[in-house]
């Protein structure tokens, strides 16, 4: 900012150093420098300088620029700028086929078209994009003023899936427990303790009704088949590149994630006892989450980072599985390690990824409690959980609340039906159309569409819903 030519004198800036900073050029150095003022900077009249601003908080301020002349004339105010500093906030790094909110905190300008992008919504303080497939960068833009529109680019990150019917190592796709046993079968060890269960394995595994003597090791305890077994292969993970120092440098790839979420409906879940006087009467479960009856409740369930301990009997029956692998993992609890492209996706580096294989499998199951006490016992369950399983993405930039946001790619639905008749002696006998079923293929999902529960964190550590409620 060189000064009016003058004869004698000299200039002086004013300016709020709790809203502004001065830089002054070093022409030896070739580099700018702060200034070391806070609200007053003075140089002579006859030279020449060169003068940053840069506004450090929000809100208005004002710089000055007076002429001093020598003796006592009066000051004369050569010019003045106002200066008004805004924020806007929103992730710049994003998975493809995405919507994130931009927002700023000016409230007199106006968001403007996006590139790369569709715009869902543009208001006075707030933009939606819907981000296209990438890998690119896109841009998102705010007009300021009529003379000043800000733009900044947003890397989108390109996540292409292999969604073609499963054929050995090709494509994606669900597979259920084997029909011949329907799906469903009783535990006959609590069955002779008088308890209800119902799984939808065949084999032995442990829980909290078993004395401390009887309890399995991990290494014996079987599942012949989970319910669902569900595979995602991802054909590529690829974000936009640019030139720095010469080289070519990819961006974005290492600030999202990708991997499974599963919602459950309890379409039925209740249970009818016969009393001694021969009175009937349906009681719902409450969950042990909600404190609520669960019949109708839609809840979240998914696999987590952490291995359960084997005594923690209520945790769901969601497990990682190792692609295309002969013995899944022991037992009925988590027990494996998530990263490395197995149950979700989280890279740590920008580099493309290609080839990765995200599978889950799950065994829902439920203990009824005892179906007889006295005169009284259990004569039907209705036992109907509707799943919805999604491969879903993310990004780790927390602007606006964005590393919360879980967008689904790859959509699936799949049942898991247990409902039948009980007698005295507690035997289940399967009704028309209990056992597993559900979609044998993804459809992918292009539009921004969310899962319908939000999880409260990332794909690690979000609330889980148990499978095995009493």
């Amino acid at each position: 900012m060189p000064p009016t030519p003058a004869p004698d004198g000299w200039f002086t800036v004013e300016f709020n150093a709790a809203q502004t900073r001065l830089w002054q050029l070093n022409a030896a150095r070739n580099a700018y420098e702060p200034v070391d003022a806070t609200t007053e900077f003075r140089f002579g009249a006859a030279n020449e300088i060169d003068l940053f601003m840069e506004a450090i908080a929000s809100g208005g301020s004002a710089l000055r620029l007076k002429h001093h002349a020598p003796g006592t004339k009066p000051v004369a105010k050569v010019d003045s700028l106002d200066i008004e500093r805004f924020t806007v906030t929103g992730p710049r790094n994003v998975p493809g086929f995405c919507k994130y909110e931009y927002t700023d905190d000016l409230g007199t300008g106006k968001w403007m078209n996006s590139a790369h992008g569709t715009d869902v919504a543009l208001a006075r303080n707030k933009a939606e994009v819907l981000w296209n497939e990438g890998p690119a960068f896109g841009k998102v833009r705010y007009e300021a003023s009529t003379d000043y529109t800000w733009a900044f680019n947003v890397a989108v990150v390109q996540v292409v899936l292999d969604l073609r019917a499963r054929q050995r190592a090709q494509g994606s796709g669900l597979e259920y427990a084997d029909q011949k046993t329907n799906g469903v079968t009783q535990d006959p060890f609590l069955q002779e303790r008088e308890f209800l269960y119902l799984r939808s394995t065949v084999g032995r595994v442990n829980h909290p009704d078993l004395p401390a003597s009887e309890q399995l090791p991990a290494d014996q305890q079987q599942l012949d088949a989970p319910a669902m077994k569900a595979i995602v292969r991802v054909t590529s993970v690829k974000g936009p590149e640019r030139m720095v120092d010469g080289q070519p440098k990819m961006f974005g790839v290492s600030h999202i994630e990708v991997g499974f979420i599963q919602t459950l409906e309890f379409t039925k879940y209740n249970a009818t006892v016969q009393w001694g006087g021969g009175v009937r009467e349906t009681l719902e479960y409450f969950g042990q989450v909600t404190g609520r009856p669960l019949q109708g409740e839609t809840l979240l369930d998914m696999i987590t980072k952490e291995p359960a301990p084997q005594s923690t009997y209520r945790n769901p029956i969601l497990q990682s599985i190792k692609p295309d692998a002969s013995r899944y993992q022991q037992p009925y609890y988590y027990a494996g390690d998530i990263n490395g492209g197995v149950g979700r996706f989280s890279p740590d580096t920008d580099k493309e990824f290609k080839d990765l294989v995200i599978g889950i499998l799950d065994q829902p199951q439920s203990n009824f409690g005892r179906f007889v006490e006295g005169p009284n016992h259990i004569v039907a369950v209705a036992l109907e959980w509707d799943f919805d399983v999604s491969l879903v993405v993310r990004t780790k930039d927390a602007d606006n609340e964005a590393s919360t946001i879980f967008t689904k790619r790859a959509f699936a639905e799949w049942s898991f039906n247990a409902s039948g008749s009980v007698n005295r002696q507690g035997a289940w006998t399967g009704a028309a159309g209990s056992g597993v079923s559900g979609d044998a293929t993804f459809k992918e999902i292009k539009n921004g569409e969310r899962p319908d529960v939000k999880p409260k964190s990332d794909l690690s550590k979000a609330q889980i819903v148990n499978d095995n409620l009493p």
